[in-house]
């Protein structure tokens, strides 16, 4: 029998993901580049872009001050996040038995694609939406099932409504939340009860804003604002060849990935399938932000592993070990060649 990647052993999985984010860490500046410059109020109301009042209104100013401050720390504790991160991708994919084999390709997956393609400077803000948005989509994954899911849904529109609190352009990530009850199939009060969760963190973040002498409205419109600004198309000319490559190879098994989960759509579970389609959705939306809100693309990167990492595996386990090695051992040496360069 030839030995496939698909059947490799957890800790070999862990021990590649542990390997790819430190090697990323080690790559990652100390001094990050400047977050936002002054920009002027539209009227009255709207208080001016500065550096002093800016972190008022997001948490990842804050983040970046901490860079900046305690630069091996946030270094070393962003590493560590994004691991547990990959680890969590790869334990969901397991529990829910996604594939036509148990595998933890996953999470080696992971730390290719989030920390091998581009390194960028706010590392500490990627990898604290990475680990809020797996966080959600594990709750999210859990309100599945009969009876009543309050709970999860509840946790999972917190954790999906502190994104944009982090960063002001990962705001249209909220869509994934009722796009969640409806292919999870959650009743109209649960309904509710996510919706209350998604709106809690703005809510409570704008109240503590006007009771520090600030418009309560002030913290939804500068995300509005900055949400706005960030239509760029991605500029391919400031990537590298090998970038440019490795991110196309990864979309073009990604989207292989999906073909095959539609051609073999009755073949899963009701849950697998719903869990795999809610990915598919996952990953149109943040390739979209990638190509459309682009002007931190290294940003998006580990959040956009999340459902590739989900997805590729579907390829994976059902392509012959010929083909499959071969295409794992180019995505390693991309990486390592990303990295040396």
């Amino acid at each position: 029998m030839n030995a496939s990647i698909v059947r490799q052993p957890l800790l070999a999985a862990f021990a590649t993901l542990l390997l790819v984010v430190a090697a990323a860490a080690m790559q990652w500046p100390l001094d990050p580049a400047p977050l936002h410059q002054a920009a002027p109020a539209s009227d009255a109301t709207v208080p001016e872009l500065t550096e002093e009042n800016w972190g008022a209104l997001v948490v990842e100013p804050w983040l970046v001050g901490l860079q900046q401050n305690a630069p091996t720390l946030i270094r070393t504790a962003a590493a560590l996040l994004l691991f547990l991160v990959g680890a969590a991708v790869g334990s969901t994919s397991a529990r829910y038995a996604l594939y036509p084999m148990r595998t933890h390709l996953a999470i080696p997956l992971y730390g290719l694609v989030g920390c091998g393609i581009l390194l960028g400077d706010h590392y500490a803000a990627a990898s604290v939406t990475a680990a809020g948005l797996v966080l959600s989509l594990r709750n999210l994954y859990a309100s599945f099932r009969n009876g009543y899911s309050f709970d999860a849904l509840l946790r999972g529109g917190i954790y999906l409504g502190c994104l944009p609190l982090i960063h002001a352009r990962t705001l249209p990530l909220v869509v994934l939340l009722p796009l969640a009850v409806v292919l999870f199939k959650r009743s109209a009060r649960e309904c509710a009860v996510a919706l209350f969760g998604l709106v809690l963190p703005i809510l409570a973040y704008s109240y503590i804003y006007w009771g520090c002498g600030g418009e309560f409205t002030a913290p939804v419109r500068e995300m509005w604002l900055r949400l706005a600004e960030s239509i760029v198309p991605l500029d391919c000319k400031a990537l590298s060849t090998l970038q440019l490559a490795t991110g196309a190879g990864y979309l073009l098994l990604t989207l292989a990935a999906i073909r095959l989960y539609i051609r073999d759509i009755h073949a899963t579970g009701t849950k697998q399938r719903a869990i795999l389609l809610f990915n598919c959705c996952c990953f149109v939306l943040v390739a979209l932000l990638i190509a459309f809100s682009s002007r931190e693309t290294a940003f998006w990167m580990p959040v956009c592993a999340i459902p590739t990492a989900t997805l590729l595996p579907v390829l994976f386990t059902r392509i012959s070990p010929w083909i499959a090695n071969p295409i794992y051992l180019l995505a390693i040496i991309a990486c390592v060649g990303l990295m040396i360069a």
